[in-house]
């Protein structure tokens, strides 16, 4: 906008597909100013666009100014003319400053020459995994990319973006948190979906089918790796308010950074780098999963940051990083799901319920519109298990005494469903306690531990029962106050 003849006028700034500054029109759409470009960014002279006649305009001498051969820059260079638009804006190719005077360009992290194709700094990030070059711009494809900081490509941070949403997608179909066209996926076929997951993240990541399989290790790697750890009975505790005992949080911690690591140097990377970004991702994670508000998704980003941070600072690239703590927190976290058991399926467990007294009816309902059942196949010992259940005005919520699970008629019929089955699987822990030994009714600290391990699992369960937020913060609450002093 400005001013002519104390009048208003406007004019119009147009940019192209990857963000370059093209053209400048007046109200009426006539083009008053122009720029152009090579492939690679150089400036090009953009006075044929304004010929009528392109054959009787002839091109600069100087078309694409080159600093080095060309001791005077071209008057469209220098703003001799008036259609040349540098007097407007010094920033053309990709929507970046040009250094026209020294033949390149400002793209804020580093300095690139469109003469070269090349920057002049490397790339901390070392983008390019395909050729571990560098200097090379957007993957060597100019007309497709850009890169908006210097640093790394819009591609890249959308690839890396799109690897993180679909390990913490893959990680939720796992444990149940969501389904895939309308089902949910088998105990039994968990580790199965965790490999194609990771294969596809791998592939995102990396656009080739060695990141698929090297994807795919790595989220089975996690997955087992959470798997082990919880199937060992930890003495409660909130280390560093992690909800878990030192010795948990160290083996996590370790126990990813180790298999992080191996995966690294297997695929000919650096121990170290692989070591510092997944074991990162797994500390992190249950301050991430336990956080205030948020998603799943949210949480995994958050993870990934972390863990592309620790590559970052230990040599490594950001972006592998991030896709190595995502799998971690996805593949362990999520889909072990704090159950504490092994996460497979037993073919030979089976659930029921014997409803001691009337007005249980709300209860069945909760179970089965939640899948209570199916979860516990996976987390109870294999035999069959019938669950006797009866009405109890004199208790609060629900609680297990041994031989059944009392209800208080006011909540099992007021509250809402969803809060009703989180509850009921709360008391269905504490069965797998006292079935398996762990739990001993007369021993405080036993009581103590069965009730850490419970509202854990509620924690870690809240997406697949779409607990509310000031409820998910209780849960915190009371896993801080049943951890071991």
């Amino acid at each position: 906008m400005g001013s002519e003849d104390d009048g208003i006028f406007h004019q119009y700034l147009h940019k192209d597909h990857l963000g370059s500054k093209v053209a400048l029109t007046d109200e009426t759409g006539n083009v008053t100013a122009a720029m152009r470009y090579d492939v690679w960014g150089q400036r090009q002279d953009p006075r044929p666009q304004f010929c009528s006649e392109p054959t009787s305009c002839p091109l600069s001498p100087n078309r694409n100014w080159i600093q080095w051969a060309n001791e005077e820059a071209p008057d469209w260079i220098s703003n001799s003319l008036p259609e040349a638009m540098l007097a407007i804006t010094p920033r053309g190719f990709t929507g970046h400053e040009h250094l026209d005077e020294l033949g390149v360009i400002h793209m804020n992290g580093r300095i690139y020459d469109p003469f070269l194709a090349r920057f002049l700094q490397a790339d901390p990030f070392t983008e390019d995994s395909s050729t571990l070059n560098r200097y090379t711009y957007v993957h060597n494809s100019p007309l497709v990319y850009h890169d908006p900081s210097g640093y790394i490509s819009v591609s890249s941070l959308l690839r890396t973006a799109a690897s993180i949403a679909i390990s913490v997608y893959t990680g939720g179909l796992a444990n149940k948190t969501w389904t895939l066209f309308g089902s949910t996926i088998a105990a039994n076929n968990a580790a199965a979906t965790i490999a194609i997951g990771g294969a596809v993240s791998g592939a995102v990541a990396s656009g080739t089918w060695e990141g698929a399989k090297w994807g795919a290790i790595s989220g089975l790697l996690s997955y087992n790796v959470g798997q082990a750890i919880g199937e060992v009975d930890w003495t409660s505790g909130d280390f560093a308010g992690s909800g878990m005992s030192g010795a948990q949080f160290a083996a996590k911690s370790v126990g990813h950074g180790l298999a992080g690591g191996v995966v690294s140097h297997m695929q000919g990377g650096r121990f170290g780098h692989g070591f510092a970004s997944a074991g990162v991702g797994a500390a992190v994670s249950p301050y991430a999963y336990g956080g205030e508000g948020g998603n799943h998704f949210s949480r995994g980003m958050l993870v990934a940051i972390a863990g592309g941070g620790a590559s970052s600072l230990s040599g490594g690239k950001f972006a592998n990083g991030a896709v190595s703590a995502a799998m971690a927190y996805a593949f362990n976290s999520m889909s072990s799901a704090g159950s504490g058991s092994s996460g497979r399926s037993n073919s030979e467990t089976s659930i029921g319920f014997n409803f001691e007294t009337e007005g249980l009816e709300r209860f069945q309902l909760a179970v089965d519109e939640f899948g209570i059942e199916e979860m516990f196949k996976e987390i109870l010992p294999a035999g069959e298990h019938v669950i006797d259940v009866r009405i109890d005005a004199s208790i609060n919520e629900m609680s297990y005494r041994g031989s059944a699970i009392l209800v208080n008629p006011d909540f099992v019929s007021n509250r809402p469903l969803n809060i009703v089955a989180s509850s009921i699987g709360h008391e269905l822990i504490h069965v797998d306690d006292y079935m398996r030994g762990r739990l001993n009714f007369y021993d405080e600290a036993s009581r103590r531990r069965s009730e850490h391990r419970a509202y854990s699992w509620q924690s870690t369960t809240a997406s697949h029962f779409r607990l509310p937020i000031p409820y998910r913060n209780r849960l915190m609450d009371r896993i801080r106050e049943h951890a071991s002093p």
